[in-house]
């Protein structure tokens, strides 16, 4: 039987690698460019009673879009099944630049797969003054958001524990619903039942992050892997959403 395993994902830069090091003791490489994580890493987090877990480092992506390699890599392990299948994720959210870093964190959420955000390089936003209320944050998304400082090894204490309280109550916190224009929720309807057919036990809500993700990709090319049911229902999906636009 595999270790529960947990993914930690983030925007390149964001010190999501230098926190892998930290939970892990690895020395995966670290670099201040972006792509420089081009394959997953592994290691074992070490949690309260003796509780260890697998931590798998993704490439660094902007979004779940599935336009690069990195991107592919991100999607192929989220949307895992069976053993491999994730049991929580922690989304490393530079906390010096919040606007771009939580568009991968809300695509996150819209899975349903239990998610702590872990708000970095909090060192350098007091630095600059910027204040952040964490636990309004916390309530917004619908999830446990932890200020650390990887670079420092600050609050690695407390992220270790809500990461062993969000795999011990996975339902504790609902993430929260996003309403998009009409044609988007539209398109999303049609292509809901060929996800289905695609990932029979994915939640409601993985299911339609799914679709999402079926939606946002560049084309076909985007969509290796799945089966033409699915591919098809996405380019039907996108052509009435044109017409109608």
């Amino acid at each position: 039987m595999s270790r529960v395993r947990v993914l930690l994902a983030g925007n390149p830069n964001a010190g999501k690698t230098t926190l892998f090091n930290r939970l892990t003791g690895s020395t995966a490489r670290v670099g201040n460019y972006p792509g420089v994580t081009v394959e997953c890493s592994a290691g074992t987090l070490r949690l309260a009673d003796g509780l260890s877990v697998e931590l798998m480092d993704l490439p660094g992506t902007y979004s779940l879009s599935a336009r690069s390699p990195e991107e592919r890599v991100a999607v192929d392990a989220l949307f895992a099944r069976g053993e491999a299948q994730p049991a929580a994720v922690v989304v490393v959210v530079d906390a010096t630049a919040l606007t771009r870093n939580l568009y991968l964190a809300l695509q996150l959420l819209e899975t349903g797969v239990p998610v702590v955000v872990a708000l970095n390089m909090m060192d350098a936003a007091r630095k600059t003054g910027l204040a952040i209320d964490h636990e309004a944050l916390s309530q917004a998304l619908g999830a446990q958001v932890v200020p650390i400082s990887a670079a420092r090894g600050e609050g690695l204490d407390v992220l270790r524990g809500q990461i062993a309280t969000c795999l011990g109550n996975p339902g504790e916190r609902s993430a929260p619903s996003v309403a998009y224009p009409a044609s988007v929720e539209d398109a999303v309807a049609v292509v809901s039942p060929a996800v289905a057919d695609f990932q029979p036990d994915a939640s409601a809500g993985s299911r339609r992050a799914l679709a999402l993700w079926a939606l946002l990709s560049l084309g076909d090319d985007e969509l290796v892997g799945v089966p033409s049911r699915l591919r098809d229902a996405t380019a039907a999906a996108r052509a009435t959403a044109l017409e109608r636009a």
